[in-house]
């Protein structure tokens, strides 16, 4: 490991990867792995053809997770400005049981929101 730290950026990386692969292979790599934690080597994972991969599909996992999670948050916005705006007072254990809820519970009750009179008719209490 000291003497691949002192090599250039392209060749660091590339035998870093072919460190990882052999010591995958010899079932070494929690000793490699400590050995690097004692070691201050600094390389750029999307810069590594082997990372690079895996980095990304993490990345877009984590933005489609995002963009669902933001999807739900907005569903439950409008949906709770919809109730307030129909029913004015609104109990507070409707807004935990909006925010508990799956997407597509929000967007059911979203389109029975003209059906009911009351917010407890809408979740069925």
């Amino acid at each position: 490991l000291r003497r691949i730290n002192e090599l250039p950026p392209k060749a660091r990386r590339d035998a870093l990867e072919k460190l990882a692969i052999l010591s995958g292979l010899r079932k070494l790599e929690a000793t490699v792995r400590e050995e690097a934690r004692e070691m201050a080597i600094t390389i750029d994972l999307m810069e590594n053809d082997l990372f690079r991969p895996l980095l990304l599909q993490a990345e877009q996992r984590g933005e489609q997770t995002g963009i669902k999670e933001g999807i739900k948050e907005g569903q439950a916005t409008m949906l709770l400005r919809l109730l307030q705006r129909r029913f004015s007072d609104m109990p507070s254990w409707v807004e935990e049981k909006i925010a508990a809820a799956s997407s597509s519970q929000i967007e059911q009750w979203s389109e029975r929101i003209f059906d009911v009179h009351a917010p407890g008719d809408l979740f069925g209490t």
